[in-house]
């Protein structure tokens, strides 16, 4: 199966959210654990997080309706694999993981943040 997810959003909602009461609560059902460690690393948490948030609502939509209702973000870890250099999304709990893939493409323009993730069968 292929198939094509695609997210935009409005960085600033992220940045409110990040400066307010919610941010702790929020952050722990967005990010994955290594997420928010490497989040620290990063000067610009709000950028990261968009980027994250925007990433998973992408990879919601390439999912079958039986693993939509599965989904919880924290689950979902972007990261970059190590050969071939590209940015991929996983999970390791994802009963497909063994035949598949999520490709990932985040931008920034502005106001905006934008993820594309593309599901298809590994190489």
């Amino acid at each position: 199966m292929t198939s094509i997810g695609v997210d935009i959003l409005r960085t600033a909602r992220i940045g409110h959210i990040l400066a307010g009461k919610t941010r702790e609560r929020f952050v722990r059902k967005i990010l994955h654990p290594s997420e928010i460690t490497r989040m620290t690393k990063y000067p610009d948490h709000v950028q990261f997080v968009a980027s994250t948030f925007s990433t998973k609502e992408a990879l919601f939509k390439t999912l079958d309706r039986q693993d939509q209702k599965l989904f919880e973000f924290k689950e979902w870890c972007r990261g970059v694999d190590e050969v071939t250099g590209r940015r991929l999304i996983s999970n390791p709990g994802y009963r497909l993981m063994d035949h598949e893939e999520f490709v990932v493409s985040v931008s920034h323009d502005g106001d905006y943040t934008i993820a594309n993730v593309l599901r298809k069968k590994k190489e």
